[in-house]
């Protein structure tokens, strides 16, 4: 969906800080292979293992931060859990959760795929009522509701049938400090779920509501996101605490 765009346009050009945006295989332009266990937690783990890899081995010196978003979220704290030796330098979460209130939501992609693609209009109309505020730009919806229109229901199903959430002991093996962002309105995971969820981790953290935002608060208000990125990643370059200020 590109839905970090203008976070990753915010950060691109600094010389003292690395990002890495993570998205799983299946979404936006990625490759979308039909093999079922390409979708497994494990080979997703094993895919952002290999790119956090590369770029703690190519940013130097310079801080590494990892943003993940929703499920991605769950999938970057169970590596990190797995892989001790990889933590960054800070990590944020938006919309994150424990996955309770998504998983809830998905026994319908138990349904085979033809109906599926059949509901798929209305799953893209469902899907954007939850994710994006009523008072969100509309061009920003209607970006949001091609491409979740354009998903490849197969895809959808494998991935959503095999989601497995992080536990709260890996939450609290992160020993890194984790900021948590969430739109204050945010029907697909609510707020609440998103304060409990960091509650459960060991190190420093930080919650932050973004106004007038849902699940989609990067986009939704991606100047305030931006912000919250920017202020953190001065922290780490300037060596102060990094939640300092949140």
């Amino acid at each position: 969906m590109g839905q970090f765009d203008a976070q990753v346009d915010a950060l691109a050009q600094r010389q003292d800080t690395s990002l890495l945006a993570w998205d799983w295989l299946g979404c936006g332009a990625s490759e979308k292979p039909r093999e079922w266990s390409a979708y497994s937690p494990p080979e997703l783990l094993a895919d952002v293992e290999a790119a956090l890899a590369l770029l703690c081995a190519d940013g130097g010196d310079a801080p590494v931060l990892i943003v993940a978003h929703s499920y991605g979220c769950s999938l970057v704290v169970e590596l990190l859990r797995a892989r001790p030796a990889l933590q960054p330098a800070a990590l944020v979460l938006m919309s994150t959760s424990d996955g309770r209130e998504v998983l809830a939501q998905l026994g319908i992609f138990a349904l085979p795929v033809l109906a599926l693609r059949a509901l798929q209009p209305a799953l893209t109309v469902a899907f954007c009522r939850g994710a994006f505020h009523p008072r969100t730009d509309a061009a920003i919806v209607a970006r949001g509701r091609a491409v979740s229109a354009a998903n490849d229901m197969w895809v959808c199903r494998a991935l959503y049938r095999q989601m497995r959430w992080a536990t709260p002991n890996a939450a609290s093996a992160v020993r890194c400090p984790v900021l948590a962002v969430h739109g204050d309105d945010d029907q697909v995971i609510s707020a609440a779920s998103g304060r409990a969820w960091l509650a459960r981790f060991g190190g420093a953290s930080a919650f932050v509501g973004v106004e007038t935002a849902s699940h989609m608060c990067m986009m939704e208000q991606p100047a305030a996101v931006s912000a919250l990125l920017r202020r953190l990643a001065d922290n780490l370059v300037a060596r102060r605490a990094p939640l300092a200020g949140f």
